[in-house]
This record gives C-alpha cells, sequence and structure tokens, in this order.
C-alpha cells in the first residue's frame, strides 16, 4: 500500500520513513523466528499498514504493521532440531537463494522475503541478486548518494549471507543500529 501510494505521485519514499518500516519489519520477522515459526511467504503484499492515532503509539513501531497469510507458515517445533526444507513456496521475485540454486531452507525464505519488501520499499522494484567475486551475495541497485549507504549495504549483505543458525541475533543487531 505504502509503495503504491509514492507510486501514485510519482515519488520514492523517503529513506526514514523507510527506515522506520523497515525496523517494524525486522522486529515483525525477529520475534517469529524466536517463536521458531517460519512465515514462508514475506513480500509487501503480505504486511499491512496499521491506522495510528495517537502519536505515542508511532514510538512503538513495530505496532505500525501486520503480518498477515500464514498459509506458507511452519512451525518448527513440529519438526526435529535441524529439519531444513525444500518445497518452493515464496512468490518467484521472492524466492531465496537456497530455492533458486536448489538447496535446503530453514528462516533463508523469510530472510529474503523481509530484503525484497525492503528493496521495494526504497527503490520501489523486485530485488534481483548476484554473487560478488568475493562469494558475497548482494543486490544488483545502488543506493541514491544521499542514502546512508554503509546502513543499507550492510543490511543487505548481512541478511542475505546470514547463516540461519545466526539469522536471528543478526536480526536483533540490525535493528538496534
Amino acid at each position: 500500500d505504502l509503495v503504491n501510494i509514492y507510486k501514485t505521485f510519482h515519488e520514492s519514499i523517503d529513506q526514514y520513513v523507510a527506515m522506520f518500516y523497515t525496523i517494524a519489519m525486522l522486529r515483525v520477522v525477529e520475534v517469529l523466528h524466536r517463536c521458531d515459526i517460519i512465515h514462508g511467504d514475506v513480500k509487501p503484499d503480505n504486511f499491512l499498514l496499521q491506522d495510528i492515532n495517537d502519536v505515542g503509539k508511532f514510538r512503538k513501531c513495530y505496532t505500525s504493521l501486520k503480518l498477515i497469510d500464514f498459509g506458507c507458515g511452519i512451525d518448527r517445533r513440529l519438526f526435529p532440531v535441524g529439519t531444513q526444507f525444500k518445497s518452493l513456496f515464496a512468490t518467484k521475485e521472492f524466492q531465496c537463494i537456497e530455492e533458486k540454486t536448489d538447496m535446503p531452507w530453514t528462516v533463508q525464505i523469510d530472510l529474503y522475503g523481509l530484503l525484497g519488501t525492503i528493496h521495494c520499499l526504497i527503490f520501489q522494484d523486485y530485488m534481483k541478486v548476484y554473487k560478488n567475486k568475493d562469494g558475497m551475495w548482494q543486490i544488483t541497485k545502488a543506493f541514491k548518494r544521499y542514502y546512508i549507504k554503509t546502513l543499507w549495504e550492510d543490511l543487505f549483505i548481512t541478511l542475505l549471507n546470514a547463516a540461519p543458525s545466526q539469522a536471528l541475533q543478526k536480526l536483533a543487531e540490525i535493528r538496534t543500529r
């Protein structure tokens, strides 16, 4: 909704607005993963903006968004520890690297969908990635020169390349910066 509103007026979303919603989305996914839940279909259409009438509520950024559609959700507590998955759930544009390369995945599916959603906020376009000469995955688009590049680049590189065992820690670290 937010991206479409801005597109209607041929404007891009201010990086600080994108940052606010990024922090909220990071928090939502972090909480899910702390509960051992994989959403499986994180994408812009599955985040709803909440009506915020009270400025005091606005400070609690995690209350500004609601994640919906748990039809592809996985309760990891129902599987043996260490279980990985290979099914293809996500819309093509939101298939994680592991899905695209026919490798098993766990939380990577949500991290990729989260980054794809953030990418849509910033660039108003679907995320495309490539493996650089150092073997690290990164996005193909470049940030505007007045953006806080180090912050945004670190977010994408860190979460695109995070090992599943480090994902929860990385989400929390990035969110609190």
